[in-house]
């Protein structure tokens, strides 16, 4: 699951961080995580993608993750 989530995390915060525009891939990464290791990886995943995003003010990304994720 980390060798997913954090190269992952790295993007959402660059995403985040810099005015670079680019497209959020946590939704992709939380389903693909949940199809291929599970609920609870999923839900773990989806949670870690969000902290970037969740720290720069994007509040519904967290529950969205966890739920997308279970």
């Amino acid at each position: 699951m980390l060798w997913v989530c954090i190269p992952m995390t790295i993007g959402v915060w660059i995403r985040t961080v810099t005015p670079f525009v680019a497209a959020d891939l946590s939704f992709e990464t939380t389903l693909v995580l949940a199809v291929l290791a599970g609920r609870v990886a999923g839900c773990t995943g989806g949670a870690l993608l969000a902290l970037p995003a969740l720290l720069h003010g994007e509040w519904a990304t967290l529950p969205y993750n966890c739920w997308l994720g279970s």
